[in-house]
């Protein structure tokens, strides 16, 4: 930290930063912020989100030019906020009628929608929780502008579902910035949950098929997935688990065991025809 902090301050290192280390504390983190690293990963590592930072720092992911829907009952203020947004790089589309928001929304998909509040028949909040509505677009930011103090406006602005509020009359160079930063976090974190969707997948495929029986519960130890192996040892089809306790398939002995994470014991499970046999079960977590 300090070696790359006095290159800073040299000028000598001008190229993005990321530093890797056994260390996540917050101290140590907040220094790292402060010399202005892009990115602080703790070991052991995640080869592909490190690959993905690697390709997002150098400019080389390829992506899209970020996508902003303006949506402004006034038709110059909309097109001056369009060609700041457009001459930065964003592709963006401009409405004028709230009422005919939603079909350029699923066509144009935007990373941001930059919507004005004071709207004749229906305001910008009201236009907010409508979108919201739609799931597909329930985490979609909306940053909204305003050109004057609204009463109950912060209160309004958090029921519905607001991620930014601007007044009108920012400078040129604010706005742009707080759209692009609004859109660069949102598509981290459509492309974190993207992973996460793909990993539990996988996850899914994998236990389904595995010979061995497969049974993941919540943190109050009732079934969430029974895979056909499960299904193959205990005769229970997944329709009749989902939901249940675990204990419903350990004998009455072993319900009050503990286990260390992962460790193989042998405890005496009931199948559905009444017989109880004895298994071999790793605990992960138990």
């Amino acid at each position: 930290l300090t070696t790359v902090e006095s290159l800073r301050n040299e000028g000598l290192l001008t190229s993005p930063v990321i530093f890797m280390s056994i260390r996540g504390d917050f101290d140590i983190r907040l220094q790292a912020v402060r010399i202005g690293c892009e990115e602080y990963l703790v070991k052991p590592l995640d080869l592909a989100e490190l690959v993905d930072i690697l390709y997002r720092v150098t400019g080389q992911t390829g992506e899209e030019a970020y996508r902003v829907l303006v949506v402004d009952d006034s038709p110059s203020a909309a097109a001056f906020n369009a060609a700041l947004l457009n001459e930065a790089g964003l592709v963006t589309v401009v409405v004028n009628d709230p009422y005919a928001v939603m079909a350029p929304i699923r066509e144009l998909r935007p990373d941001v929608i930059l919507m004005d509040i004071q709207m004749p028949e229906c305001s910008g909040f009201e236009l907010a929780q409508v979108i919201r509505h739609d799931r597909e677009f329930v985490h979609t930011p909306i940053m909204f502008l305003s050109g004057a103090d609204i009463e109950d406006g912060w209160i309004k602005f958090a029921q519905s579902g607001g991620d930014d509020f601007l007044r009108k009359g920012i400078s040129p160079n604010e706005l742009v910035i707080s759209v692009i930063s609004r859109a660069k976090r949102a598509r981290d974190l459509n492309s974190t949950n993207l992973r996460l969707k793909e990993s539990e997948a996988l996850y899914r495929a994998v236990t389904r098929t595995a010979p061995e029986a497969i049974i993941t519960a919540d943190d109050e130890k009732r079934i969430i997935h029974w895979n056909d192996g499960a299904e193959n040892l205990f005769g229970y089809d997944a329709s009749e688990t989902f939901g249940k306790s675990l204990s419903f398939i350990i004998s009455e002995k072993h319900q009050d065991m503990t286990a260390k994470s992962s460790e193989l014991v042998e405890i005496s499970v009931p199948q559905k025809d009444g017989e109880d046999i004895l298994c071999d079960v790793s605990l992960t977590n138990w």
